[in-house]
């Protein structure tokens, strides 16, 4: 890929580690802001030889606009998550992982989490970034994770890796 640079790993390298022990064979990810986590994950399934990457988001950072990222194991469609995840499904089928780190409102996490349960394969992974934010007030998180927990009966069962979390689909 020759683009990897610097940045504040908060859950990338762990994340990372679960894609070489899951060996994931279809992840979607929303939003790739500079393509940072992308790398990683990329790097991971390189790594144990499987897997292929789908990510969407409307508006990438000007970085991942210089420097594109083109790779074998990586689809990026520029739409947001609410028309490109069911086209990634289509294509895909199965999903084996899922993460959201796209728009970070109550509605779209919710959304997200929704379409992961409809979608995701028994014994896969579902995962938020930033599950403590809000888009409006930092300070105040919606709790769109825990509520989506709850509602599925995870509650306590989901593993948290710095600002990230995931669970695992029963």
């Amino acid at each position: 890929m020759g683009r990897m640079f610097q940045h504040p790993d908060h859950f990338q390298r762990l994340l990372g580690e679960v894609i070489r022990n899951e060996k994931p064979v279809i992840m979607i990810e929303t939003g790739v802001e500079s393509g940072y986590s992308t790398e990683h994950y990329l790097v991971a399934m390189d790594a144990v030889g499987v897997g292929h990457l789908y990510s969407c988001d409307p508006a990438p950072s000007g970085f991942y606009d210089a420097y594109p990222i083109e790779h074998p194991r990586f689809t990026f469609i520029r739409e947001p998550s609410y028309t490109a995840l069911d086209k990634i499904f289509k294509e895909a089928g199965r999903v084996d992982l899922f993460l959201h780190d796209s728009d970070h409102s109550f509605g779209c996490q919710s959304w997200e989490f929704e379409w992961a349960w409809k979608h995701v394969r028994s014994g896969g992974i579902i995962a938020s970034d930033d599950v403590g934010w809000s888009d409006t007030t930092p300070d105040k998180p919606h709790n769109a994770w825990p509520l989506f927990l709850e509602r599925h009966g995870l509650k306590g069962r989901s593993v948290k890796i710095n600002n990230a979390e995931w669970v695992r689909k029963p």
